[in-house]
C-alpha cells in the first residue's frame, strides 16, 4: 500500500485535531528529495507536522470557529505566505542593491551626475518611473472599481511582491512557469477583517484577482526574466 488514512489516530479532543490527512508515498517526490539538501528535505515534512500540531492547543483552549483563530487552516497559509513573501522580497532587494543603486544614480539630474550622458540616463529614468507609476495606476484603477485607497495601494504593492517572487523562482530554477494557489487577494482578507475592508473593496479586489491574476503563469515578468537569462548565456 502507498496510502494510509490518519483521521482516526486519536478519538477525543484536543488530540483528535492532530491528523495528517492521508499519508501517501509518491515515488516522484522521493526522487526529487534525493536531489535536495538534507536541510530542505527535512524541513518539508517537519514544518508540516508542526503546522498540524498547532491545532491541538487551539482545540484545548476551546476556541470557537468564529473567533480570531477560526478557519485556522486558511489563516496559517495567509500568515506564513505573507511573512515568507516579505522576507524573500527583502532578500531579493538586498542581493540586487548594487544594481538598484546604479539605477538611482543614473536617474539623477546631470547637475548631480555630470559624467553621465543624457542617452544613458533615459533607460534608468524610465525604469524608475515605471516602478513608481505602476502600483499607483493599479491602485487608481481598483479605487475606481470601488476599493478604498489604502487597500487598493496595498493590494497593488502585494501584487508586485508576488510577481517579483515568482519571477525569481522561475529564473533561478530554469522553469517555464510556477503556479501558486495563494495570491494577494488571499492576503488582505486574512490580515484585515471584512468589516474594515467593506463589501465594495472585497468585491473589487476579488474581481480583479479572478479576472486578471488568477493564473500567474500569464504574467510577463517571468518570461522577460527567462529571456534575459537566455541572452546572457548565449
Amino acid at each position: 500500500p502507498v496510502s494510509w488514512p490518519t483521521y482516526g489516530l486519536f478519538q477525543g479532543p484536543p488530540w483528535n485535531q492532530l491528523h495528517f490527512h492521508s499519508l501517501n508515498v509518491y515515488f516522484s517526490v522521493i526522487g526529487v528529495s534525493f536531489l535536495l539538501t538534507q536541510e530542505v528535505s527535512f524541513s518539508i515534512w517537519l514544518f508540516f507536522v508542526l503546522y498540524r500540531l498547532s491545532y491541538v492547543p487551539l482545540a484545548s483552549l476551546g476556541l470557537p470557529s468564529t473567533e480570531t483563530f477560526g478557519q485556522w487552516d486558511n489563516k496559517v497559509g495567509v500568515f506564513q505566505a505573507t511573512g515568507a513573501g516579505l522576507i524573500i522580497a527583502l532578500f531579493c532587494i538586498w542581493t540586487a542593491r548594487s544594481r538598484i543603486r546604479e539605477v538611482f544614480r543614473n536617474s539623477l539630474p546631470r547637475s548631480l551626475a555630470p559624467s553621465l550622458s543624457p542617452l544613458s540616463q533615459w533607460p534608468s529614468r524610465l525604469l524608475l518611473f515605471s516602478c513608481l507609476l505602476s502600483p499607483l495606476l493599479m491602485a487608481w484603477w481598483l479605487h475606481a472599481m470601488g476599493s478604498r485607497w489604502g487597500y487598493a495601494l496595498l493590494y497593488a504593492l502585494m501584487q508586485l511582491l508576488v510577481a517579483f517572487i515568482v519571477t525569481r523562482l522561475i529564473a533561478e530554477a530554469g522553469l517555464l512557469a510556477v503556479g501558486t494557489g495563494i495570491g494577494n487577494a488571499s492576503f488582505l482578507p486574512g490580515l484585515f477583517t471584512p468589516a474594515s475592508m467593506g463589501p465594495s473593496t472585497i468585491a473589487s479586489l476579488g474581481l480583479h484577482h479572478g479576472a486578471g491574476i488568477y493564473d500567474l503563469r500569464e504574467a510577463m515578468m517571468p518570461t522577460v526574466a527567462n529571456g534575459l537569462k537566455l541572452r546572457s548565456a548565449v
